[in-house]
């Protein structure tokens, strides 16, 4: 059986630039605005799943110590583009020393995690957060698991589509998940753009 993760990881290293392009114009200001509540100048993040580092940059910009992490090396790669300091690394097992982080952003990464090991990496993300330091997440809304073909690329002839694996999850299971993990749930608000998505505030 493919493994998901892996499948994954090996579309985006494919699909990177193509990502960026598409992504290069969206102003990331009123997302961040909504989930940077309660953060300040001078704290120590790190981006789960940070892609090409448009989020990072943005969040080192307005004065945080931003430190990006993906799985994809060619991400990886761009996000470089940025200025930003990456390290490669799984979301489900961080490499950072216990509660060295304020805070922990991730947008859109959650939902590549397979459903099964939701909670496990939640108490992952909490282990490397200190007590009191944040959690802001945001992850696509609904209940279904599964490939998803990338609609933006066309794979090259003779090729198979390129594939990637969600998992969207309804707002009482992720505020469970959550909850389960030890993470305190202060606030989760919505967001729609081509998907729904949750966007939640949590503590350590």
């Amino acid at each position: 059986m493919t493994d998901p993760v892996a499948a994954t990881r090996a579309t985006y290293d494919a699909i990177a630039a193509d990502y960026a392009a598409r992504n290069s114009g969206a102003d990331p200001r009123e997302w961040l605005d909504e989930l940077t509540l309660g953060l300040s100048p001078g704290d120590t993040v790190v981006d789960l799943g940070c892609g090409p580092g448009i989020d990072a940059a943005a969040l080192r910009a307005q004065g945080l110590l931003c430190l990006g992490l993906d799985l994809s090396t060619s991400m990886l790669d761009l996000a470089r583009r940025h200025d930003v300091p990456v390290v490669q690394g799984d979301l489900r097992v961080l490499p950072f020393r216990d509660r060295s982080l304020d805070a922990v952003w991730s947008c859109a990464a959650l939902l590549h995690v397979p459903r099964g090991e939701t909670v496990a990496t939640l108490v992952e993300w909490r282990r490397v957060t200190r007590p009191g330091g944040a959690l802001r997440l945001s992850t696509s809304n609904g209940d279904d698991e599964g490939w998803e073909v990338v609609p933006y690329v066309q794979p090259p002839e003779g090729e198979p589509d390129r594939h990637r694996w969600f998992v969207h999850r309804t707002r009482d299971e992720l505020v469970g998940a959550l909850t389960h993990a030890g993470w305190q749930v202060e606030h989760v608000g919505s967001r729609e753009s081509h998907r729904s998505w949750h966007l939640v505030r949590a503590r350590a």
